[in-house]
């Protein structure tokens, strides 16, 4: 949502592939630095306010894009997690805060119409 970045992290059941429906979420990554990077990649080429994207990875850490939504999106990553990613000089840098979903919203927008 305009320069702040949401992380979260769907696990799977064991034996099952979907990660939808599992209610097994992670909201706090060891090393997210790669997964923000192509987060904001794939902002910067969309150009829209708001984007979710669904990234997989493999083996090898390689990230692929399964899915985006850009006008309609799952916001438990912004109300359930702990806070934000923000890009400062090169560096993320997490701060943490209270869930603000209807702030965020209207700073992304202002953010978008700003650039």
């Amino acid at each position: 949502m305009g320069d702040r970045y949401f992380i979260s992290k769907r696990h799977t059941k064991a034996g099952d592939f979907r990660a939808s429906g599992a209610k097994l979420f992670d909201f706090k990554l060891q090393a997210p630095e790669p997964i923000l990077d192509k987060a904001k990649a794939l902002f910067e080429r969309f150009k829209a306010p708001f984007l979710s994207i669904d990234l997989g990875e493999d083996a090898s850490g390689k990230l692929y894009l399964f899915e985006y939504q850009a006008s309609h999106f799952w916001i438990n990553a912004i109300v359930r997690g702990r806070g934000y990613y923000r890009q400062v000089h090169g560096e993320w840098q997490f701060t943490q805060s209270q869930p603000a979903f209807e702030r965020y919203l209207a700073e992304g927008l202002d953010h978008c119409l700003s650039i």
